[in-house]
């Protein structure tokens, strides 16, 4: 199993520790998922808008933007190894050729684009397997635009990311309602289960 944060953004302090807290509960007690490999970006605007525009040919930053590394037959594959026909060891820290792309914005309709893949790879996989980047800026944006938390957003997208992972879809408007309901009972349970308001981290200030 592994989950890691990269966290290159400065628009707010994040209590990873908490964050990591959270993740864990979803993914291992939550949806039961006995194997993964995860790795989470907490991103600034200018990084969000250029991953974007380079994969989803989309203008601007967004909030939340998921990157399946599995393929049709639930083979591990990465850019570097889809030749080879070998499983993927952990998330690349730089994503160039992934086979799923998922974008979702509040209003937006979400985009997905496959890519041909080997595959041959092995069957030694984790059951999830991909990266999820996130913008905090946005997040900001959209908990003052739907009068929640910024940190609340932050989970929200998490959740979101995973279920992508695990094979929910919102191309169609009957998936995309399924997938909300599915969004706002996992977050309702993690919201009673952790205080999300303490993943604001306090700025350390010098004496």
């Amino acid at each position: 199993m592994l989950l890691c944060f990269r966290n290159r953004q400065q628009t707010r302090a994040v209590n990873l520790r908490l964050l990591r807290k959270i993740t864990l509960c979803l993914v291992q007690e939550i949806l039961r998922e006995p194997d993964f490999e995860l790795c989470i970006h907490l991103v600034a605007v200018r990084e969000m808008a250029k991953i974007n525009e380079t994969f989803l040919q989309h203008h601007g930053s967004t909030d939340v933007i998921t990157f399946d590394y599995l393929d049709k037959n639930g083979s591990a594959c990465c850019p570097d190894d889809k030749e080879r026909g070998q499983p993927c060891p952990r998330p690349p820290e730089v994503v160039k050729t992934p086979e799923f792309l998922f974008v979702s914005k509040r209003g937006d309709k979400a985009v997905r684009a496959p890519l041909d893949l080997d595959t041959t790879a092995s069957t030694s996989h984790p059951a999830l397997h991909g990266e999820i980047f996130i913008c905090i800026e946005d997040a900001v944006k959209q908990a003052r635009e739907f009068e929640t938390m910024w940190q609340s957003e932050l989970v929200r997208y998490i959740v979101h990311g995973i279920l992508h992972l695990k094979g929910f879809d919102d191309l169609i408007l009957a998936e995309r309602k399924k997938m909300k309901r599915e969004e706002n009972r996992l977050l309702n349970h993690l919201s009673r289960r952790f205080t999300l308001s303490s993943l604001r981290r306090p700025i350390k200030t010098s004496a």
